[in-house]
């Protein structure tokens, strides 16, 4: 079988009829956005554990680290308050919260530590969530899986041009029946792209 006739292979499917290929584009389509929910479900379910497992830390650090009016917190309570950071989630934003803090000499002669801003501005959402889900693949399915059904759509339909040709004889149009008798068949992959969007 020829490349042109792969093409134009076609499948009947709940009386649907399709090329080929617009089918096996129509699995991928509904497939891969499934895939990709479930693999952000668990991505997910394992941040909010090391989230949960870091607040823990921190309260226990207020609870055992009372700081006095006027003085900072001490050089011990924030060597422990850096190990509670080590979750590689929070790495980057625990970073740009570090740059902030300085370093100053009580009257006992001990280094105390300040931050010079809230913390709300390092571990902001978008920090620690938007950030690191946009740089993988999930952020980017929406377009792939829109790209690729246009993509398939207008291959069928350009596949489906190519047997419409004027009749040198009649002067009229050939092959506009078959064109339209499976024109709905084109556009499956652009219905399987569009099921992600709802």
């Amino acid at each position: 079988m020829g490349f042109m006739q792969l093409l134009k292979a076609e499948w009947n499917f709940l009386s649907l009829e399709a090329p080929i290929f617009s089918w096996i584009a129509a699995v991928f389509l509904l497939v891969l956005p499934f895939y990709s929910l479930v693999r952000l479900y668990i991505r997910s379910r394992a941040e909010i554990s090391g989230f949960s497992s870091v607040t823990s830390g921190v309260e226990d650090l207020q609870k055992n680290n009372t700081i006095r009016p006027g003085r900072g917190l001490s050089g011990a309570a924030y060597d422990t308050f850096s190990q509670v950071f080590t979750l590689p989630a929070l790495q980057s934003a625990w970073n740009n919260f570090k740059s902030r803090i300085i370093r100053r000499t009580n009257p006992d002669g001990d280094d105390e530590f300040w931050s010079s801003e809230n913390s709300d501005t390092s571990f902001d959402e978008n920090t620690l969530i938007d950030l690191r889900f946009n740089k993988q693949m999930h952020a980017s399915v929406p377009g792939i899986v829109t790209g690729v059904g246009l993509f398939f759509t207008f291959l069928a339909i350009l596949v489906a041009l190519m047997d419409v040709h004027i009749n040198a004889q009649t002067k009229r149009f050939e092959g506009m029946e078959m064109l339209l008798q499976g024109l709905s068949g084109k556009f499956i992959s652009s219905v399987a792209a569009l099921v992600y969007c709802f």
